[in-house]
């Protein structure tokens, strides 16, 4: 199966006409921008862990582990590539230290759950999306503890930080280990399947609202951007292609000469060409950090995303084609 661009092209818009929904809701003030910490945790508490753990039983099970470990082991080395653009284009040209930091946080951390979740949704037959769900999962053990840990202290930049460990296991991270164990577990699989299927039922109702939720919170957050003063253009260009261009143009044709089935090379070279994470203005705000920057380069890397994301997905399926 080749995506076309026009597939993507559509799926894209589809996605961003419902992000539009929220970034309007929060321009006009229907909802305030405090409200939208709220979603957001109505979204990692509750839906977001329901839809994993749904999933999870559906799909997983050891041959499919054992098939996906490289999963967690390419996303790991393309974080590393990640790095190492963000190192060369910090000798290249001159960036404040702190500004260099930043930079490399959000080369390094994509969105890896609440974008690839809905475009995988949007774009494949739904055995091939549940089957990219239980890997984005797998993804989501390695780089949500990464973020919460070095991209804390990229981000913070002080001595002493201190990082909770709730904040390395999330709620989907819990979602993904026990619908795993019990995907796993002959006696509670069969259960959920059979005489408890009402359970998975009511999970699957509240797991099918993450998608416009998703869609909705990251237009609102991009709704939320408040431009005051000069903007730096060199240091929004520079994540802007590293990121969007140079990264997915690397990785994705190294996919191609490796010895792991497509669906797995599919899903890391979708992780190399997602926008920053939007995480990253949640841990800004956290430790108190500028986060208008952050926000500025948001807003332009997700709007050049709506064009880079359907060109490298159609070039991604012409090496890497899903049969």
């Amino acid at each position: 199966m080749s995506i076309t661009f026009t597939t993507t092209i559509f799926a894209v818009l589809k996605l961003f006409l419902i992000s539009l929904a929220g970034y309007i809701i929060v321009r006009k003030k229907v909802i305030s921008e405090e409200s939208l910490g709220d979603f957001s945790r109505i979204i990692l508490y509750l839906t977001l862990p329901a839809l994993v753990f749904v999933t999870m039983i559906d799909r997983f099970n050891l041959p499919l582990f054992r098939e996906s470990i490289a999963i967690p082991i390419g996303v790991l080395i393309m974080t590393a590539l990640a790095w190492l653009l963000a190192f060369a284009s910090g000798r290249i040209f001159s960036t404040p230290k702190d500004d260099h930091f930043l930079l490399t946080a959000m080369v390094m951390f994509g969105n890896s759950w609440y974008l690839p979740i809905p475009l995988v949704m949007s774009i494949l037959p739904k055995a091939k999306a549940e089957e990219a769900i239980v890997l984005i999962s797998l993804v989501i053990l390695v780089v949500s503890p990464a973020m919460w840990s070095l991209g804390v202290y990229l981000i913070a930049h002080r001595p002493g930080i201190r990082i909770p460990l709730s904040q390395l296991i999330t709620p989907p991270i819990v979602g993904i280990i026990l619908g795993g164990v019990c995907a796993l577990t002959p006696s509670a699989k069969g259960f959920l399947q059979n005489r408890g299927r009402f359970l998975l039922d009511s999970l699957s109702m509240i797991a099918n609202a993450t998608v416009p939720m998703v869609m909705i919170l990251l237009g609102g957050v991009m709704g939320a951007i408040k431009i005051s003063g000069g903007l730096k253009w060199q240091f929004i260009l520079r994540v802007a292609v590293l990121k969007l261009f140079i990264l997915p143009a690397i990785v994705i044709p190294t996919l191609y000469f490796l010895p792991v089935p497509n669906m797995i090379k599919f899903m890391i070279a979708l992780q190399s060409m997602v926008p920053p994470a939007t995480n990253i203005i949640v841990i800004a705000k956290i430790y108190d950090r500028p986060v208008e920057l952050i926000s500025i380069t948001m807003l332009v890397t997700y709007l050049i995303s709506l064009v880079t994301i359907p060109l490298f997905l159609h070039i991604t399926t012409l090496f890497i084609p899903l049969v």
